[in-house]
Protein backbone atom coordinates (compact mmCIF):
# COMPACT_ATOMS: atom_id res chain seq x y z
CA UNK A 1 0.00 0.00 0.00
CA UNK A 2 1.74 3.52 -1.03
CA UNK A 3 2.11 6.24 1.48
CA UNK A 4 0.19 9.50 1.18
CA UNK A 5 2.20 11.90 -0.51
CA UNK A 6 2.84 14.03 2.31
CA UNK A 7 4.39 11.38 4.66
CA UNK A 8 6.72 10.35 1.54
CA UNK A 9 7.83 14.39 1.32
CA UNK A 10 8.62 14.49 5.03
CA UNK A 11 10.70 11.32 4.59
CA UNK A 12 12.54 13.03 1.72
CA UNK A 13 13.12 15.86 3.85
CA UNK A 14 14.38 14.30 6.83
CA UNK A 15 16.58 12.07 4.35
CA UNK A 16 17.64 15.18 2.69
CA UNK A 17 18.74 17.36 6.01
CA UNK A 18 19.78 13.50 7.90
CA UNK A 19 17.47 14.23 11.37
CA UNK A 20 14.11 12.86 11.92
CA UNK A 21 11.39 15.37 12.09
CA UNK A 22 8.50 13.63 13.34
CA UNK A 23 7.97 10.49 15.70
CA UNK A 24 5.56 8.09 14.50
CA UNK A 25 3.51 6.09 16.81
CA UNK A 26 0.38 4.11 16.46
CA UNK A 27 -1.68 7.37 17.51
CA UNK A 28 -0.30 9.47 14.85
CA UNK A 29 3.06 11.61 14.72
CA UNK A 30 4.35 14.32 16.98
CA UNK A 31 7.54 17.01 16.27
CA UNK A 32 10.91 16.35 17.49
CA UNK A 33 13.19 18.81 18.61
CA UNK A 34 14.74 19.60 15.17
CA UNK A 35 11.32 18.98 13.65
CA UNK A 36 9.81 22.27 15.24
CA UNK A 37 12.83 24.38 14.62
CA UNK A 38 12.23 23.64 10.82
CA UNK A 39 8.88 24.39 11.14
CA UNK A 40 9.56 27.73 13.04
CA UNK A 41 12.46 28.03 10.41
CA UNK A 42 9.95 27.69 7.66
CA UNK A 43 7.30 30.09 8.82
CA UNK A 44 9.28 32.76 9.06
CA UNK A 45 10.44 31.24 4.89
CA UNK A 46 6.82 32.05 4.35
CA UNK A 47 6.59 35.33 6.22
CA UNK A 48 9.21 37.15 4.33
CA UNK A 49 7.66 35.39 1.11
CA UNK A 50 4.47 37.45 1.98
CA UNK A 51 6.40 40.27 2.95
CA UNK A 52 8.23 40.25 -0.13
CA UNK A 53 5.30 39.88 -2.18
CA UNK A 54 3.28 42.92 -0.38
CA UNK A 55 6.77 45.15 -0.81
CA UNK A 56 6.59 44.35 -4.57
CA UNK A 57 2.78 45.17 -5.02
CA UNK A 58 3.90 48.69 -2.76
CA UNK A 59 5.87 49.47 -4.90
CA UNK A 60 4.76 48.76 -7.86
CA UNK A 61 1.84 51.05 -7.03
CA UNK A 62 4.29 53.74 -5.88
CA UNK A 63 3.37 53.13 -2.35
CA UNK A 64 6.59 52.19 -0.85
CA UNK A 65 10.39 53.19 -1.74
CA UNK A 66 13.03 55.56 -1.69
CA UNK A 67 12.55 58.38 -3.76
CA UNK A 68 15.21 60.66 -3.87
CA UNK A 69 14.41 63.97 -4.72
CA UNK A 70 16.90 67.38 -5.42
CA UNK A 71 15.28 71.20 -5.66
CA UNK A 72 16.34 74.49 -5.95
CA UNK A 73 16.22 77.05 -2.88
CA UNK A 74 13.15 78.96 -3.99
CA UNK A 75 11.07 76.00 -3.20
CA UNK A 76 11.55 76.30 0.05
CA UNK A 77 9.67 79.52 0.32
CA UNK A 78 6.18 77.64 -0.59
CA UNK A 79 6.58 74.15 -1.54
CA UNK A 80 8.56 72.15 0.59
CA UNK A 81 7.53 73.29 3.88
CA UNK A 82 3.94 71.94 2.73
CA UNK A 83 4.60 69.28 0.31
CA UNK A 84 6.90 66.91 2.08
CA UNK A 85 4.81 66.54 5.66
CA UNK A 86 1.27 66.14 3.53
CA UNK A 87 3.36 63.67 0.82
CA UNK A 88 4.23 61.86 4.30
CA UNK A 89 1.10 61.43 5.55
CA UNK A 90 0.06 59.84 2.21
CA UNK A 91 2.66 57.59 2.07
CA UNK A 92 3.96 56.94 5.57
CA UNK A 93 6.31 53.76 3.43
CA UNK A 94 7.99 55.97 1.11
CA UNK A 95 11.49 57.62 2.20
CA UNK A 96 12.48 60.48 0.71
CA UNK A 97 16.47 62.00 0.80
CA UNK A 98 16.32 65.39 0.51
CA UNK A 99 18.82 67.77 -1.34
CA UNK A 100 18.89 71.58 -2.04
CA UNK A 101 20.90 72.12 -5.03
CA UNK A 102 20.99 74.47 -7.85
CA UNK A 103 19.61 73.56 -11.25
CA UNK A 104 22.92 72.52 -12.89
CA UNK A 105 23.37 70.20 -10.58
CA UNK A 106 19.68 68.81 -10.51
CA UNK A 107 19.90 68.08 -13.98
CA UNK A 108 22.93 66.38 -14.12
CA UNK A 109 22.01 64.20 -11.30
CA UNK A 110 18.81 63.12 -13.33
CA UNK A 111 21.16 62.25 -15.83
CA UNK A 112 23.22 59.97 -14.31
CA UNK A 113 21.05 58.87 -12.49
CA UNK A 114 21.75 60.07 -8.84
CA UNK A 115 18.29 61.24 -8.57
CA UNK A 116 15.06 59.84 -8.98
CA UNK A 117 13.53 63.74 -9.35
CA UNK A 118 14.17 67.37 -9.61
CA UNK A 119 12.22 70.25 -8.46
CA UNK A 120 13.48 73.49 -10.73
CA UNK A 121 12.77 76.11 -12.45
CA UNK A 122 12.02 75.56 -16.40
CA UNK A 123 12.17 76.78 -19.17
CA UNK A 124 15.01 74.39 -19.87
CA UNK A 125 17.05 75.73 -23.14
CA UNK A 126 18.84 73.03 -25.13
CA UNK A 127 18.49 70.01 -22.10
CA UNK A 128 17.21 66.41 -23.64
CA UNK A 129 16.66 63.41 -21.75
CA UNK A 130 14.57 64.89 -19.16
CA UNK A 131 10.75 64.74 -18.83
CA UNK A 132 8.83 67.53 -17.24
CA UNK A 133 5.70 67.85 -15.24
CA UNK A 134 4.88 71.24 -15.12
CA UNK A 135 3.30 72.42 -11.42
CA UNK A 136 3.09 76.57 -11.56
CA UNK A 137 3.93 79.42 -13.40
CA UNK A 138 5.45 82.29 -11.41
CA UNK A 139 6.40 85.78 -12.65
CA UNK A 140 9.81 87.13 -11.47
CA UNK A 141 9.58 90.70 -9.81
CA UNK A 142 12.66 93.23 -8.85
CA UNK A 143 14.10 92.62 -5.25
CA UNK A 144 15.28 96.09 -3.62
CA UNK A 145 17.47 97.22 -0.64
CA UNK A 146 15.36 99.23 1.84
CA UNK A 147 14.67 103.02 0.84
CA UNK A 148 15.76 102.66 -2.94
CA UNK A 149 14.40 105.02 -5.25
CA UNK A 150 12.62 102.13 -7.27
CA UNK A 151 10.86 100.66 -3.69
CA UNK A 152 7.76 103.27 -3.87
CA UNK A 153 6.89 102.41 -7.47
CA UNK A 154 4.11 100.04 -8.39
CA UNK A 155 5.88 98.85 -11.35
CA UNK A 156 9.06 98.68 -13.26
CA UNK A 157 9.69 98.39 -16.65
CA UNK A 158 12.57 96.17 -17.96
CA UNK A 159 14.13 99.28 -19.31
CA UNK A 160 14.44 101.56 -16.20
CA UNK A 161 17.30 98.69 -15.08
CA UNK A 162 19.92 100.00 -17.77
CA UNK A 163 21.83 101.73 -15.25
CA UNK A 164 21.12 99.93 -12.01
CA UNK A 165 23.58 97.76 -10.33
CA UNK A 166 22.19 94.17 -10.66
CA UNK A 167 22.76 90.95 -8.89
CA UNK A 168 22.00 88.02 -11.39
CA UNK A 169 21.77 84.09 -11.64
CA UNK A 170 25.16 82.46 -11.81
CA UNK A 171 25.75 81.79 -15.42
CA UNK A 172 27.56 78.27 -14.28
CA UNK A 173 24.82 77.15 -11.74
CA UNK A 174 21.58 78.67 -13.15
CA UNK A 175 22.28 78.70 -16.88
CA UNK A 176 18.69 78.60 -18.25
CA UNK A 177 16.96 81.36 -15.56
CA UNK A 178 20.13 83.47 -16.61
CA UNK A 179 19.49 82.98 -20.08
CA UNK A 180 15.96 84.18 -20.15
CA UNK A 181 16.88 86.97 -18.30
CA UNK A 182 19.65 88.00 -20.46
CA UNK A 183 17.27 87.14 -23.52
CA UNK A 184 14.68 89.56 -22.20
CA UNK A 185 17.74 92.28 -21.19
CA UNK A 186 18.83 91.37 -25.04
CA UNK A 187 15.52 92.02 -26.18
CA UNK A 188 15.03 95.47 -25.49
CA UNK A 189 18.88 96.39 -26.44
CA UNK A 190 20.08 96.52 -22.69
CA UNK A 191 23.37 95.23 -21.29
CA UNK A 192 22.49 94.71 -17.98
CA UNK A 193 25.12 96.46 -15.26
CA UNK A 194 26.12 92.86 -13.29
CA UNK A 195 27.95 93.76 -10.23
CA UNK A 196 27.63 90.50 -8.68
CA UNK A 197 25.98 86.44 -9.66
CA UNK A 198 24.51 84.22 -7.01
CA UNK A 199 23.96 80.61 -7.31
CA UNK A 200 21.37 80.60 -4.33
CA UNK A 201 17.81 82.41 -3.87
CA UNK A 202 18.70 83.17 -0.31
CA UNK A 203 22.36 84.27 -1.35
CA UNK A 204 20.68 86.79 -3.42
CA UNK A 205 18.94 88.08 -1.11
CA UNK A 206 21.40 88.62 1.09
CA UNK A 207 23.41 90.73 -1.12
CA UNK A 208 20.30 92.77 -2.39
CA UNK A 209 20.02 93.20 1.55
CA UNK A 210 23.50 94.30 2.05
CA UNK A 211 22.95 97.23 -0.73
CA UNK A 212 24.95 95.74 -3.60
CA UNK A 213 22.34 95.93 -6.03
CA UNK A 214 18.59 94.85 -7.46
CA UNK A 215 18.13 91.19 -8.22
CA UNK A 216 15.55 89.12 -10.31
CA UNK A 217 13.35 86.90 -8.34
CA UNK A 218 10.70 84.75 -8.31
CA UNK A 219 7.97 86.60 -6.98
CA UNK A 220 7.09 83.48 -4.59
CA UNK A 221 10.00 84.68 -2.42
CA UNK A 222 8.29 87.89 -1.15
CA UNK A 223 6.02 85.98 0.65
CA UNK A 224 8.52 84.95 2.98
CA UNK A 225 11.27 87.69 2.97
CA UNK A 226 12.76 90.09 5.65
CA UNK A 227 10.99 93.05 6.05
CA UNK A 228 14.29 95.15 5.17
CA UNK A 229 13.47 93.92 1.37
CA UNK A 230 11.27 96.06 -1.39
CA UNK A 231 9.81 94.23 -3.92
CA UNK A 232 8.22 95.91 -7.26
CA UNK A 233 6.44 94.17 -10.22
CA UNK A 234 8.06 93.58 -13.66
CA UNK A 235 7.08 94.03 -17.14
CA UNK A 236 9.23 93.89 -20.58
CA UNK A 237 7.32 95.31 -23.41
CA UNK A 238 4.16 95.52 -21.09
CA UNK A 239 3.90 91.59 -20.05
CA UNK A 240 5.26 90.31 -17.20
CA UNK A 241 8.30 87.69 -17.85
CA UNK A 242 7.10 84.49 -16.46
CA UNK A 243 9.27 81.57 -15.74
CA UNK A 244 7.92 77.89 -14.70
CA UNK A 245 8.11 75.51 -12.07
CA UNK A 246 8.34 71.46 -12.96
CA UNK A 247 9.18 67.85 -11.53
CA UNK A 248 12.19 66.95 -13.75
CA UNK A 249 12.48 62.84 -13.91
CA UNK A 250 15.10 61.23 -16.49
CA UNK A 251 13.28 59.65 -19.75
CA UNK A 252 12.52 56.28 -19.17
CA UNK A 253 12.91 56.17 -15.61
CA UNK A 254 9.24 57.59 -14.60
CA UNK A 255 7.46 55.43 -11.86
CA UNK A 256 4.27 55.59 -9.95
CA UNK A 257 6.27 56.48 -7.22
CA UNK A 258 7.61 59.60 -8.93
CA UNK A 259 3.38 60.32 -10.06
CA UNK A 260 2.66 59.96 -6.84
CA UNK A 261 4.89 62.80 -5.41
CA UNK A 262 4.17 64.99 -8.84
CA UNK A 263 0.07 64.39 -7.68
CA UNK A 264 0.69 65.46 -4.20
CA UNK A 265 2.85 68.88 -5.08
CA UNK A 266 0.39 69.80 -7.78
CA UNK A 267 -2.25 69.43 -4.98
CA UNK A 268 -0.29 71.18 -2.44
CA UNK A 269 0.38 74.47 -4.35
CA UNK A 270 -2.95 74.44 -5.97
CA UNK A 271 -3.58 75.20 -2.15
CA UNK A 272 -1.35 77.44 -1.30
CA UNK A 273 -2.39 79.52 -4.28
CA UNK A 274 -6.47 79.59 -3.06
Amino acid sequence: MSQPPLSVSIRRLEEELGVQLIERHSRGVTLTTEGALVVEQAQEVVRVADNIRLFAKESLGGTRGLLRLGFVGSATFNLIPSLIPRFRALFPNVTLKLSEQVSAEIVAGLLSGDLDAGLLRTPLFDVTGLILTPLSVDRLVLALPYGHAFAERSEIKLEDLANQAMILWSRTTEPWVRTMIDINFSAIGIAPVVVEEASHIHTMLSLVECGLGAALVPSIVRRSSPDRLNFVDLTCKGSPIELGFAMAVREGQGRPLTANFAGVAIEVLQQNSG
